[in-house]
């Protein structure tokens, strides 16, 4: 299913690379901000270099701004990108169904198939944007601290970083239970759109057999399965955003008390302890952006593993027995025909 998905990248392949090239400066620009504040302490204020401080104030400045212009172009172009995978997984659905028999809309609802070709493609789209871009910037950003790092003080780094597959364990338990929640979540949403799609459409029949309490209490008891499906949802959501957010405050405890004992025993000086405490800060970010794209990849991949259970879909084929109409003149006629 995953190549099915990248192959959608294809036509847009220009645009994904200046969306990750973009993604990746911006990785970058995030680097100079903790090293320039632990150069700005350790040499440049005991040593009184007014002028070199200047430069490195101006620096980060010019740094920032070609940041806003890099975040425009994610923001805006990435965007855009994801709209046009959308679009295409869309318009390939839709080829699709048009090829369908008539036996698969008798037992399908039009509101589930709607919600599919809808709802389900949004979801697509935001991964297809966001999935490479959050993936790409935080793989940039834990390699680029942990090397930094390293070079001021493996020990330190190494007691820091080994909380991290801690971190991503605990996501990635959590997330399966959050999956099957999900998954149950888009069941639920397409029968409550299908039972308000018949609703609507059969309103005349309804009235006309005094059918109203019947749909009423119909779309209800869809209503309230939708509500108990989002309910376990947001319970999984909970435990998992919660927990994550309880281990990154650990990390950071884990930081401050490893750091200020080597700081207290002189394995590191007072910058470097500030810078450890920046790039924590900094790529909590990233390890956020990750734990983040968890439920985003999984709203996603529901979402297009729900299309692609409509396009397993066998189109209609011609009976073996068929026959080519040869020369019609124009006229049919019936024979042997009863009613």
């Amino acid at each position: 299913m995953i190549r099915k998905f990248v192959r959608y990248y294809g036509p847009h392949k220009k645009l994904f690379a200046a969306d990750m090239l973009c993604a990746f400066l911006v990785a970058v620009c995030n680097m100079f901000y903790p090293m320039i504040t632990r150069n700005i302490i350790s040499d440049m204020i005991p040593n009184r270099n007014l002028r070199l401080m200047s430069f490195w104030f101006v620096a980060l400045l010019g740094i920032y701004v070609l940041k806003y212009f890099l975040n425009y172009f994610i923001q805006y172009q990435g965007h855009v990108m994801g709209v046009r995978i959308q679009l295409d997984i869309r318009r390939d659905a839709f080829d699709h169904l048009q090829r369908l028999p008539f036996t698969f809309f008798d037992k399908t609802k039009t509101g589930t198939i709607m919600s599919r070709i809808i709802n389900d493609t949004m979801e697509i789209s935001e991964l297809a944007h966001h999935g490479p871009e959050d993936i790409f910037i935080s793989g940039i950003m834990l390699i680029g601290s942990f090397l930094l790092l390293c070079r001021m003080n493996i020990l330190l780094t190494v007691i820091i970083f080994a909380f991290v597959p801690v971190l991503l364990t605990f996501a990635i338990r959590k997330r399966r239970k959050l999956s099957s929640a999900s998954m149950q979540t888009r069941v639920e949403v397409g029968e409550v759109n299908a039972s308000l799609e018949n609703s609507i459409s059969g309103v005349r029949v309804s009235r006309a057999y005094e059918y109203s309490e019947h749909e009423a209490e119909k779309f209800r008891v869809g209503s309230e399965a939708y509500a108990s499906a989002r309910g376990i949802y947001y319970k999984r959501m909970a435990e998992f955003f919660s927990g994550t957010g309880l281990l990154m405050d650990l990390l950071m405890l884990v930081t401050i008390t490893a750091g200020g004992i080597f700081t207290y025993y002189d394995q590191i000086t007072v910058a470097d302890f500030t810078a450890y405490l920046l790039f924590v800060g900094l790529f909590t970010e990233p390890l956020k952006k990750l734990i983040n794209f968890t439920e985003q990849l999984q709203n996603g991949i529901t979402g297009f593993s729900r299309i692609q259970e409509l396009m397993a879909e066998e189109p209609e084929q011609d009976s073996p027995n068929a026959r080519v109409l040869e020369r019609p003149k124009g006229e049919i006629s019936f024979e042997n025909v009863t009613f």
